[in-house]
């Protein structure tokens, strides 16, 4: 998704107006706010998980930001947030987790700035397991909990496997990053793991109950299926069949037959 202060979306059927609020402490205000009638130029929303599986992995989110910076005046760093709003309803909403600063480029032509941030997730990777400081016994929740306050983040995790408690600890080195431990987690409680727009972490299980929003039956596909033989006229050699075709003649006619 995209807002933009130029050309995309900005037609007399459909314009998409967009905000972000930048933090560069701790505090709950923002230091400054964005907009497309000033700096604001674009922002876009990337999702990322993992293809190959149902549970057991983390969404992490990544932002990439326009700024018009044209008398250098903005002062944007490494660890500084932006929280990223669309219009709906005449209101500046948000479904999006805040995006920590990862990288800043300045565009030397035109004093645009290009900034690359992500969600709480994307951090992960630089923490390991002794940094949470867990006594033994504790449960899954207790481990789940602890990686959420080191990352700044609360938590939601209704699985009741959660609950299953470790009397001797789990099987984690001090050096398991953080990220693997979470993974870990949700693959323990079948659940997938995000932060929402809450700043909160979410280990959420599919839902087995809801009704299917397609159902394919048979008078929906068919099968392919030829009885007879297939010719082909003009052939010059039968290496161009493939390796796994033979040649054979029938009337003067060459007909190709698959081994398998």
């Amino acid at each position: 998704m995209t807002t933009d202060n130029t050309h995309v979306w900005n037609s007399p059927s459909r314009r998409i107006e967009g905000k972000v609020e930048l933090f560069t402490s701790s505090t709950n205000s923002p230091t400054n706010t964005f907009l497309s009638t000033d700096h604001l130029k674009s922002f876009s929303i990337e999702r990322v998980g993992e293809d190959s599986k149902f549970f057991g992995f983390g969404i992490c989110q990544k932002t990439k930001i326009e700024l018009v910076d044209n008398y250098r005046e903005l002062e944007i760093v490494k660890g500084h947030k932006f929280k990223n709003y669309l219009k709906s309803g005449g209101d500046f909403i948000s479904a999006f987790p805040s995006f920590i600063v990862d990288s800043v480029n300045r565009d030397e032509n035109n004093n645009n700035l290009t900034i690359t941030a992500y969600d709480a997730i994307y951090g992960a990777s630089a923490h390991v397991f002794s940094e949470l400081n867990l006594s033994v016994p504790y449960t899954i929740r207790d481990v789940a909990a602890a990686c959420a306050i080191l990352l700044g983040l609360s938590l939601s995790l209704e699985a009741t496997e959660a609950d299953l408690s470790y009397s001797k600890a789990a099987n984690f080195e001090d050096t398991t990053i953080i990220r693997d431990v979470l993974n870990d987690i949700a693959e323990a409680t079948l659940t997938i793991y995000y932060v929402d727009s809450n700043n909160t972490l979410v280990f959420k299980r599919l839902d087995k109950t809801v009704e299917a929003l397609l159902t394919v039956g048979k008078s929906a596909y068919f099968t392919l299926k030829s009885e007879k033989a297939q010719t082909i006229t003009g052939l010059v050699s039968t290496t161009e069949l493939g390796d796994n075709l033979s040649a054979g003649t029938d009337t003067g006619v060459i007909q190709y037959i698959r081994d398998n």
